[in-house]
């Protein structure tokens, strides 16, 4: 039993397969969240190497590594060397490209 109020919404299955996590399932051939899940903890630098590929994560100079680890792994130093600006990686589209789409489920 849980402690507190179920979710308050749950994709359907369709949505679920149509998401880019379901289509990352499918590619991969994970038959649950558990096996993405297990996957992005037991492989974590080929997760995030795939995550930062399919997000089409935009670097001002590259990484020379997805993880760095140092002799304490209390702190793992990510993506070292790399140079970034977030918003290059999220606002990409041309001017007239759409920015924000809204998606009522059952529309």
């Amino acid at each position: 039993m849980r402690d507190g109020p179920g979710p308050a919404w749950m994709p359907s299955k369709a949505g679920v397969r149509a998401s880019n996590i379901g289509k990352l399932m499918a590619a991969r051939r994970f038959g649950s969240f558990e096996d993405l899940q297990r996957w992005s903890i037991d492989r974590r630098e080929e997760f995030w190497a795939t995550m930062i590929r399919k997000l089409g994560i935009v670097f001002r100079k590259k990484p020379s590594g997805i993880l760095k680890q140092p002799l304490d792994p209390r702190h793992p130093e990510w993506l070292p060397g790399a140079r970034m600006n977030i918003a290059e990686s999220c606002f990409r589209a041309g001017a007239n490209k759409t920015a924000i789409l809204f998606g009522l489920e059952g529309s």
